[in-house]
């Protein structure tokens, strides 16, 4: 039942975002909107889960944290071909070094579980 909030919401951020790109290019302030969004967010689940459920509600945490970072991943991806359809080159190409970041520090992850 709420599966179509977050294509919505994704929706409208994406909108949203390509509306900015046409008027300014920020760069420190467009890496600092991707990453904040997503530390904050993560932080905040895990810091509500513990002071609602102390220890027991870590494992939802992780849960909702992986949800919100893949559905984050996809963004970033649509965002990017958008901003190279535009002709913003310079955010778009900024969009692929956080991606290659994400993906750089769940690949060390993974190896560390295997």
């Amino acid at each position: 039942m709420l599966l179509p909030l977050p294509i919505i919401l994704f929706v409208a951020l994406l909108v949203f975002s390509i509306k900015k790109a046409k008027q300014e290019v920020n760069l420190n302030r467009h890496v600092i909107t991707r990453n904040g969004v997503l530390i904050l967010f993560i932080s905040l689940t895990f810091l509500i889960l513990y002071l609602i459920d102390a220890r027991n509600g870590m494992l939802g945490a992780l849960y909702i944290s992986a949800y919100f970072s893949i559905a984050w991943i996809l963004y970033l991806i649509v965002e990017t071909i958008s901003l190279f359809v535009i002709k913003r080159n310079i955010l778009a190409r900024t969009n692929l070094v956080i991606l290659a970041i994400i993906a750089f520090i769940v690949a060390m992850g993974v190896i560390q579980l295997s």
